[in-house]
């Protein structure tokens, strides 16, 4: 059987959407929705505070892995269905190829900003990543 062409498009934008809804709903219920009595004292709140999120995270390349595939769900989902509407009205193979290109070019920008975010406010705890000034 051929591949056709857009296929991969096609079956990504569908897998990227079922990993947006389970990164969602892991992300809200363990960051938002569970319950801490024990960050009262610490935050005055009954949730996880910034900085129990930024240790929890430090440590785990599970989380590590959850959050960069998160990522890319995200920008892919929302890029190259940007670029799936403007094929529908543009049908020109070099300008095609073009936005597509740009699209690429646009997921790997931001998977690179969300790492360098994450190295910047890892670099800022020291227990991170070895980073920090203590």
């Amino acid at each position: 059987m051929e591949a056709r062409a857009g296929m991969w498009t096609w079956l990504l934008q569908r897998l990227t959407a079922l990993y947006i809804i389970f990164g969602l709903t892991v992300h809200f219920y363990v960051h938002h929705f569970i319950l801490k009595p024990d960050n009262a004292e610490i935050a005055g709140s009954r949730f996880y505070t910034a900085e129990q999120i930024s240790d929890r995270l430090a440590f785990s390349g599970g989380w590590l892995l959850f959050y960069a595939l998160f990522l890319f769900s995200v920008a892919y989902h929302g890029y190259f269905g940007v670029v799936k509407v403007i094929e529908d009205h543009v049908t020109e193979k070099k300008t095609v190829a073009l936005i597509n290109g740009i699209a690429w070019a646009a997921l790997i920008l931001t998977m690179v900003v969300g790492f360098v975010i994450y190295a910047f406010l890892a670099d800022m705890n020291p227990f991170m990543m070895g980073g920090g000034n203590g």
